[in-house]
C-alpha cells in the first residue's frame, strides 16, 4: 500500500503520501462503515505526538497502517457477524410464518364442511363457519334439545331452559336476511373499514366467546339430563354435534369464569 525507502527511511515526499494515504483510509473507513470522525481525529492525536515527541516516525506509519488493517478486519467481521444473525432470524421468521400458515390451512380444512353464514364481504371465515354451524344447529337439532330440556330442567329448573334460549336467540337470525343480534356490533364495524379495524377484531373475539359459552353450557344441559337418567339417540347425535364445534372450532378452552 505504501512504499518505504532504503532501510526502511522515508523521505518527505514517501512520509507525506503515506500521511495522505492513511487519513484518506480512515476517511474511507469511516464513511464504509459509519464511524465517528473520533477514529481519524485519534490518528491526527498520535502523529503530533510522535511530531513533538520526535519519536520514530516510519514505526509510526506502521503501525498505523496495522491499526487500520486490524480496525478493518473487526469492522468486516462484525458485518458478517450481522449478516449472518440476520439471515438467521429470517430463516426462523419464515418457519415460524409457515408453520402458522399450515396451522390456518389445517385449521380451515378442519371447519370446511359447516356452512358459511352470509354475514358480511369482510366477515372472518372462522365467525362466518361458526354462526353457520350455531344456524344449523338451530334448524336441526335445537327442536329435539328443546323437547329435552323440557323434561331434564321442568317446574322450578326451568331456568337454566331460559338462559339457554336467551342465548340461542342472541346467537341466531329471528327473520330472513337478518343478522343474529351477537353479531350486529361486529358487522357494525366491519362496516366502517380500515378505521374501525382493530374495533372489529376485538369484536369477533367476543362473538367466538359468545357463542363458546353457548355450547359449554348446551353440553353441560345435555349431560345433567345424562346424569338423572334421561336420555336418547337423537339427543346423543345432537351432543355429537355439539362436541363436533367446540372442537373443530377449538373452543374448548373458552369457558365462562
Amino acid at each position: 500500500m505504501l512504499g518505504f525507502g532504503k532501510n526502511n527511511k522515508l523521505s518527505q515526499d514517501e512520509l507525506d503520501r503515506a500521511l495522505d494515504q492513511i487519513r484518506s483510509k480512515y476517511n474511507d473507513f469511516i464513511i464504509t462503515y459509519m464511524k465517528e470522525p473520533a477514529f481519524k481525529d485519534a490518528f491526527e492525536d498520535r502523529y503530533y505526538q510522535v511530531i513533538r515527541d520526535k519519536l520514530n516516525i516510519e514505526l509510526f506509519i506502521k503501525d498505523e497502517i496495522e491499526v487500520l488493517k486490524e480496525l478493518t478486519v473487526r469492522e468486516q467481521s462484525r458485518i458478517q457477524q450481522e449478516q449472518k444473525s440476520q439471515a438467521e432470524k429470517s430463516r426462523k421468521k419464515e418457519e415460524e410464518k409457515g408453520f402458522a400458515d399450515r396451522l390456518m390451512d389445517e385449521f380451515r380444512e378442519q371447519i370446511s364442511s359447516y356452512p358459511l353464514f352470509d354475514i358480511h364481504p369482510q366477515a372472518a371465515e372462522e365467525i362466518s363457519r361458526l354462526y353457520g354451524a350455531i344456524k344449523k344447529l338451530d334448524e336441526v337439532y335445537w327442536p329435539i334439545l328443546d323437547s329435552y330440556f323440557r323434561q331434564v330442567f321442568p317446574g322450578v329448573r326451568s331456568r337454566h331452559r331460559s338462559e339457554l334460549d336467551r342465548s340461542l336467540w342472541n346467537l341466531t337470525s329471528h327473520s330472513e336476511n337478518s343478522l343474529p343480534p351477537g353479531l350486529e356490533r361486529y358487522v357494525l364495524y366491519l362496516g366502517q373499514g380500515e378505521k374501525s379495524f382493530n374495533a372489529a377484531s376485538r369484536e369477533s373475539q367476543n362473538c367466538i366467546k359468545q357463542a363458546a359459552f353457548f355450547m359449554h353450557d348446551l353440553e353441560d344441559a345435555v349431560v345433567e339430563g345424562w346424569r338423572l337418567g334421561i336420555r336418547n339417540e337423537e339427543v346423543e347425535d345432537s351432543l355429537r354435534f355439539i362436541r363436533s364445534i367446540i372442537k373443530d372450532f377449538r373452543l374448548k378452552e373458552i369457558k365462562k369464569q
